[in-house]
């Protein structure tokens, strides 16, 4: 609840966050990927669904 209250209600960044990411680089990382959360997934490393945590996630959100 608390990723959720984060990110305003909003879901998809919220799932990010929950991955690691702060809301804010969690709204880029979603703007970057034309608001697709799969991509954005994909774009850190991750699979929609999968529970594991990238270990540098906000590096690989600032690469871009």
């Amino acid at each position: 609840m608390r990723a959720l209250d984060a990110c305003g209600g909003r879901v998809k960044p919220a799932v990010l966050v929950l991955k690691g990411l702060r809301a804010s680089e969690a709204a880029e990382v979603l703007a970057r990927s034309g608001g697709n959360l799969r991509t954005a997934l994909a774009g850190l490393g991750l699979e929609a669904g999968g529970e594991g945590r990238v270990r540098s996630v906000r590096s690989r959100a600032k690469q871009s």
